[in-house]
C-alpha cells in the first residue's frame, strides 16, 4: 500500500517539538498512518487507500467496511 520511504514526523515535546523518523505507512503516535508527500498525494486523489481506511476514506475498524460506496462496487 505504501512505499516505505523514510519520513520525518514532528511531535510536540513540552514547549518544543521533536522530530522522529518513520517509514511511510507506519502508524504514528496519533494512530493514523504516517505518509510521505507522494503517498499522501495519491490518497488525496483517491488512487490509493490510506492504511486502515477504504478507498473512500471510511475507517475499516474490525475489517468490515461500513462504506455504502464499497458495497455497490
Amino acid at each position: 500500500m505504501s512505499c516505505g520511504k523514510p519520513v520525518d514526523y514532528t511531535i510536540p515535546k513540552g514547549w518544543d517539538y521533536k522530530t522522529l523518523k518513520y517509514k511511510c505507512g507506519n502508524t504514528g503516535i496519533d494512530g493514523r498512518a504516517v505518509l510521505c508527500g507522494e503517498c499522501a498525494q495519491k490518497v488525496s486523489e483517491r488512487k490509493m487507500a490510506e492504511p486502515g481506511y477504504c478507498i473512500h476514506g471510511v475507517f475499516l475498524g474490525d475489517g468490515d467496511c461500513a462504506c455504502y460506496r464499497c458495497e455497490f462496487e
